[in-house]
């Protein structure tokens, strides 16, 4: 499940896969997602979720079983 603050901007040219296992992946406020970014749920249960303020640049991969949690 994915969700996205109305107040981040994600770019159309990040790359963010749907987790086949219902996995949350959560942009908070004003965050910025750059182009290029790759956000993968690689297995495992764990959350995807970036706080509010946070910006991911260009190039960035995130592959997670375990879970991730960047910010707030």
């Amino acid at each position: 499940m994915l969700t996205i603050d109305p107040t981040a901007k994600v770019s159309q040219l990040a790359d963010i896969e749907p987790s086949v296992r219902g996995t949350r992946i959560a942009i908070g406020p004003r965050t910025m997602v750059d182009a290029f970014v790759k956000i993968k749920p690689a297995g495992g249960s764990g959350e995807v979720v970036i706080g509010a303020d946070c910006a991911i640049n260009s190039g960035t991969v995130m592959c997670t079983g375990n879970g991730i949690r960047i910010g707030d």
